[in-house]
């Protein structure tokens, strides 16, 4: 008999059955931030070295090339979008949305809307002008449009998500309100951790429970952003008592961590499990460090879970949702708390995330899913994806999730 039941949730909720150990396993030597897409990243990053007025000289050489196809209208159209592009994603740092370098967040766009221009004039052929100038003038607006919201707007969007479940062993009336928080990726104190510190304190959780990545790829090793996020994570400890994981090796070095949580306010978890009591109840939590290994990981999980008190309904925090099968398998785990996909960041209707960087790909890659009698939720994340990946967000607004916990009804 499961010791609780699900009672309301804003994502749906979505059966997997998945093998324990995913097809396509990190090599151990390298890890998953090792991959294909990590390595564009880290080359697009580079691009930070390279004068702004080189790149903008060299995508005007191109677009100069390309107007002789285009035409005099379709090039204007492209300029102007380009120039449009370059003023919005300069304005980021200023309103403290995202702080990346410039260099290389203006050129993919800047790219991409040269060859989306000669897709179209290539589409419409020659002999149809009028209709291609009409056609890129729309395509160039409606990329400005993607620019203000996929840029602008939705990663300013924070929200508070709501999960709520019955617990048997609960006394009716008893009610315990968890935050969980994930992947921050702070660049620099901004707009997305204000929000946070708001929300946080407007939801008034017993605790807040948090499933890693800090800092932003990026600015990992930078001493400011350490101690904004130092700052940041002593407020929210304030607000309520405070459980963290680390996240991805590369994004969370332990000695990095260490920094952030120096002050002691939050409890750190490393492989371990800790008993929180709230208003007569308690519940267990148990934290793994996260390495993306599901074979070490695993045995570490397995080696903590058998030490743990198997009586207490039981919250997994791990960063990634690959360990959510053999979590489900234990049968001592009521809840996994996962984040690291982003949701994706960009996902395209219907096809959804682009990219997850989970190693069971699109199958866990955003929201609420059943393994067994285990729920496992893969958080949207509160920050964004750091190097050479676009500071974005497009049909994947940053959440926090509010799971409230109550004893029987009636």
């Amino acid at each position: 008999m499961s010791r609780f039941r699900l009672t309301h949730s804003e994502m749906p909720l979505r059966a997997r059955e998945l093998a324990l150990l995913p097809k396509r396993r990190p090599r151990p030597a390298k890890g998953i931030e090792a991959g294909l897409f990590h390595n564009a990243m880290v080359f697009l990053h580079e691009l930070r070295v390279v004068p702004l007025a080189a790149l903008v000289v060299l995508v005007a050489a191109l677009d100069v090339g390309a107007g002789q196809w285009l035409g005099a209208v379709s090039t204007g159209a492209l300029v102007c979008a380009q120039a449009a592009d370059m003023l919005l994603l300069a304005g980021l740092s200023r309103k403290g949305i995202s702080f990346a370098p410039l260099q290389h967040q203006w050129l993919a766009p800047a790219v991409l809307r040269l060859i989306g221009a000669l897709a179209v004039t290539a589409l419409a052929g020659v002999t149809q002008a009028a209709a291609a100038d009409l056609a890129n003038i729309a395509v160039q607006a409606i990329g400005v449009a993607l620019v203000i919201r996929a840029y602008w707007l939705e990663p300013s969007g924070l929200g508070l998500s709501r999960i709520e479940l019955e617990i048997a062993a609960f006394r009716a009336g008893a009610e315990i309100k968890l935050l969980h928080v994930a992947d921050v990726h702070l660049e620099r104190r901004g707009r997305r951790e204000d929000k946070l510190v708001e929300l946080a304190r407007r939801a008034r959780p017993d605790a807040i429970l948090y499933t890693g990545d800090f800092l932003n790829l990026s600015f990992t090793h930078d001493p400011k952003a350490q101690s904004h996020a130092r700052d940041l994570w002593n407020e929210l400890s304030a607000i309520a008592p405070t459980y963290a994981v680390a996240g991805s090796p590369p994004v969370d070095p332990q000695p990095v961590v260490a920094k952030i949580l120096a002050d002691g306010r939050a409890t750190w978890l490393r492989d371990e499990a800790r008993a929180l009591c709230v208003d007569g109840h308690t519940i267990q939590l148990i934290g793994v460090t996260c390495t993306h290994d599901p074979v070490g990981d695993g045995e570490r999980l397995r080696c903590v879970s058998s030490q743990a008190r198997a009586d207490l309904f039981t919250i997994l925090l791990y960063h990634a949702p690959d360990l959510a099968p053999q979590a489900a398998a234990l049968n001592t785990i009521d809840v996994h708390l996962a984040g690291h996909t982003h949701g994706g960041q960009i996902r395209l209707w219907p096809y959804g995330a682009l990219v997850t960087s989970s190693l069971y790909h699109k199958q866990l890659e955003m929201g609420l899913y059943q393994l067994r009698s285990m729920l496992l939720y893969v958080s949207r994340g509160v920050g964004l994806e750091g190097k050479g990946a676009p500071r974005a967000r497009l049909q994947c607004p940053p959440e926090v999730t509010l799971w409230v916990l109550r004893g029987p009804q009636g």
